[in-house]
């Protein structure tokens, strides 16, 4: 690794060697603490830096840590700075902006033209040693691990916890059937082999076919709680106004300025449906053509020192 790599510089990565053992940056986040509000994703990130160059650096206002944020299903990038004494922020994303998935990333980059970077006695001797170097405003110095976090898109508040869950049923006699008499969520069973095309298919390229699985397979589900919705309100079979499921989808229906309890005479379910899920059916399908047109057009990228 280190100097015939693509960034002209030392970077600080665990993925790398540049570095001495003991020099370590990352920035993290647990999934259980990401909160969504009304209106965004909120993610506490926590930065580790061990390091006394960067350090040092750092605190001068030579150079920042940041968080990159893309989620490229949406075209949304934006760069999240950390103070220069800081090392907790939360990262607040607008949660429509984003969608499929979000790309997180912490880097420290250079905020000024800076002639004769060193960090003297943490740089790799093997390859740097008694070396200075000219950095450059916006380059690279050092990158933590690149996490993705999925947005379940079958979840109607997206992103909250799913009111579906699937799961497999070797018992099963036919590919999809749905329980929804449990108290928290519908209950989606899967046949042997559609479950295990399911799960082959769930991360494929970072959850890109995500939208796709959630039009075949929680739309038809959503369409049948629906219609055993309209049987509650009209005191009709089982009463399921106390499950969770029941009063997340009146939420989500009361969001898009619907009384469902009144009004649900003046909608079709399957339009109602894809309306609740983000237009799925079209998005599904786009989601598709788009994994297709990248796979014929893939090329290799090289970072050459900066972000961009």
């Amino acid at each position: 690794m280190g100097i015939f790599m693509e960034f002209p510089n030392p970077v600080l990565s665990s993925e790398r060697d540049d570095y001495i053992e003991g020099c370590k940056f990352d920035i993290s986040f647990e999934e259980s603490e990401i909160k969504v509000t009304d209106e965004y994703i909120e993610i506490p990130s926590n930065c580790e830096l061990i390091c006394e160059g960067l350090t040092k650096y750092v605190i001068e206002g030579k150079a920042s840590v940041i968080v990159l944020i893309r989620s490229s299903s949406a075209f949304y990038r934006k760069v999240y700075t950390f103070d220069k004494n800081e090392n907790k922020k939360i990262i607040q994303i607008p949660k429509f902006n984003v969608k499929r998935n979000i790309e997180f990333c912490g880097y420290i980059v250079a905020n000024s033209n800076v002639n004769d970077f060193c960090c003297k006695g943490e740089f790799n001797e093997l390859y740097f040693k008694n070396m200075i170097f000219p950095v450059k405003k916006g380059d690279i110095l050092a990158k933590g691990e690149t996490r993705v976090i999925p947005i379940d898109d079958s979840e109607l508040e997206k992103p909250i916890t799913s009111i579906f869950k699937i799961e497999k049923d070797p018992s099963a006699i036919t590919d999809i059937v749905a329980d929804f008499d449990t108290d928290e969520k519908i209950v989606i069973k899967l046949s042997l082999p559609l479950n295990q095309l399911y799960w082959d298919m769930k991360d494929f390229n970072n959850g890109s076919l995500r939208r796709y699985l959630t039009g075949i397979i929680v739309y038809p589900v959503l369409v049948e709680a629906l219609a055993r919705m309209v049987d509650t309100y009209r005191e009709n079979g089982t009463d399921y106004s106390e499950k969770r499921w029941f009063r997340t989808i009146e939420r989500k229906a009361k969001s898009l300025e619907i009384d469902y309890e009144t009004e649900y005479d003046l909608y079709s379910y399957s339009d109602l449906a894809s309306r609740m899920l983000g237009d799925v059916a079209m998005d599904g399908l786009k989601s598709v053509k788009d994994t297709l047109e990248e796979a014929a057009n893939s090329g290799e990228y090289v970072n050459t020192g900066g972000l961009d």
